[in-house]
C-alpha cells in the first residue's frame, strides 16, 4: 500500500507550496494548528503541512496517518481509526445510514449500497457519495470499504481521494490568482 501515502505527501506539498506564495485559504487552515501570520509565511514547513492534511483526515497527526495507509494499523481485534479518509463536509448531504459497530453497517449493507469507515464508526452510503470525494461509480468493486483493508484496492480508492482534493485545491488557487490578476 504506497498509492495513497504517496498522494497524501504530494498533497502535503502542494499546501506548503501554496502557503510559501500566499495563500489566504491555506495560511487561514494552518492558523487553526500553528502562529502564522502573513509576514511568517516563509517560516511554514512541510511538517506543518502533512500535520494539516492528517487533521483534515480526522486523524490527530501524520504519524497516525502514515500508519493507517501504510496499513500498520491493522491488530488482531483492535478497532482501526480510519479517520475521514473518505469522508468530507460535502458527503453530509448523502448521509442516513450510521452505525457504532461494523456488524449492525454490515447488516444494513445491500447489493446497491456502500459500507465506508468513519473513524472508529461505519456509514452505509449510495454510488453518488463518492463522486464527492473524486471516486467514480465505475471504480466500486467491493461495496465494503472496511473488509477490503488492507489491500491494493483500498489503497488506491484512498489515492483517488487524496488525489481529488489536490485537484480541488490547485483550482481553487488557480482561481484566486486569476481574480487577483484582474
Amino acid at each position: 500500500m504506497e498509492h495513497a501515502l504517496k498522494q497524501a505527501k504530494s498533497l502535503a506539498k502542494l499546501l506548503l507550496k501554496e502557503a510559501k506564495s500566499g495563500n489566504a485559504d491555506i495560511l487561514k487552515r494552518l492558523k487553526k494548528y500553528y502562529r502564522i501570520d502573513v509576514d511568517t509565511k516563509a517560516n511554514v514547513k512541510l511538517k506543518m503541512c502533512q500535520h494539516l492534511v492528517a487533521k483534515d483526515t480526522g486523524l490527530a497527526d501524520w504519524q497516525q496517518l502514515h500508519e493507517l495507509l501504510s496499513a500498520q494499523q491493522r491488530r488482531e481485534g483492535e478497532k482501526i481509526n480510519f479517520g475521514s479518509v473518505f469522508h468530507t463536509s460535502g458527503c453530509d448531504r448523502f448521509l442516513n445510514k450510521w452505525f457504532a459497530t461494523y456488524a449492525e453497517a454490515k447488516s444494513a449493507l445491500t447489493q446497491y449500497s456502500y459500507l465506508v469507515p468513519y473513524k472508529h464508526q461505519f456509514i452505509v452510503v449510495k454510488a453518488p457519495y463518492f463522486t464527492e470525494i473524486g471516486i467514480q461509480d465505475k471504480q466500486l468493486l467491493n461495496n465494503d470499504l472496511v473488509a477490503v483493508y488492507p489491500s491494493e484496492y483500498w489503497d488506491m480508492l484512498a489515492a483517488k481521494v487524496f488525489a481529488h482534493t489536490r485537484t480541488n485545491i490547485m483550482d481553487s488557487a488557480t482561481k484566486a490568482r486569476a481574480s487577483k490578476a484582474l
